[in-house]
């Protein structure tokens, strides 16, 4: 039960010795990326802050390189600079590669969030990877109920497969070297024709507001403020 197919698709061009020396980004569907991403790549992880007090998880993540976040906060507490520095240490082999999900937060696995630049500011090269989950039973990407019972209803159906598409390792040009929403475009556009996903603008700002409305709670501060400074 649960997943016991995962696909792995190689595109031409793809070194797995030059990915291994460059930083991955990949979209985000479930948790279950993180066990698919480490059991392949076995990466360090930009996650978000709440996951280091999640029991065992968090000290593994923490040995692993894991850099946290807190997404809610002002500046997002340097994480650009913490992963430029990362991903030059990554080029020289002096650090533990990393994977970074651009869009943020998780989707349905249909659709593809706008990416945020964190990845693309130092101009450094990345490695595209597209999850692809056949979401037709119990999805993965059920993360608005408690996660033990999202791995139960994961265990419990008779399958589910993910497909793995590694993509070869992306040079920016100059001009996306000087244009960080450039670069992280057009690995966007790659990323949704290799995946064939639907593009969306939505943000996590939406997810934050849908959930709210789906457990009947009041509006997180930051969605309130959020709101307010698009009016």
């Amino acid at each position: 039960c649960g997943f016991h197919r995962v696909h792995v698709v190689e595109r031409e061009g793809f070194d797995p010795e030059e990915a291994n020396r460059t930083t991955l980004v990949a979209n985000h569907v479930s948790i279950v990326d993180v066990f698919a991403i480490v059991w392949l790549f076995n990466p360090g992880f930009v996650a978000k802050a709440s996951l280091s007090r999640v029991p065992l998880f968090g000290r593994i993540a923490g040995v692993g390189g894991c850099i946290f976040v807190d997404r809610l906060s002002h500046g997002a507490g340097g994480v650009t600079e913490k992963v430029s520095i990362r991903q030059k240490a990554l080029l020289e082999s002096k650090h533990h590669k990393i994977v970074l999900f651009p869009e943020g937060t998780t989707t349905n696995g249909k659709y593809l969030l706008p990416f945020k630049t964190g990845a693309f500011v130092g101009g450094f090269p990345v490695a595209p990877v597209v999850l692809a989950y056949d979401t037709r039973g119990f999805s993965p990407a059920y993360d608005s109920i408690p996660l033990s019972k999202l791995l139960l209803g994961l265990l419990m159906q008779p399958s589910c497969s993910l497909r793995v598409i590694k993509l070869p390792v992306y040079h920016p040009s100059p001009e996306e070297r000087q244009d960080p929403k450039l670069y992280a475009t057009n690995v966007r556009n790659l990323m949704l024709r290799e995946g064939c996903f639907l593009s969306t603008d939505s943000t996590y700002m939406d997810k934050l507001e849908y959930h709210a409305l789906l457990k009947n709670e009041p509006l997180p501060p930051a969605v309130t403020e959020y709101r307010m400074k698009q009016e």
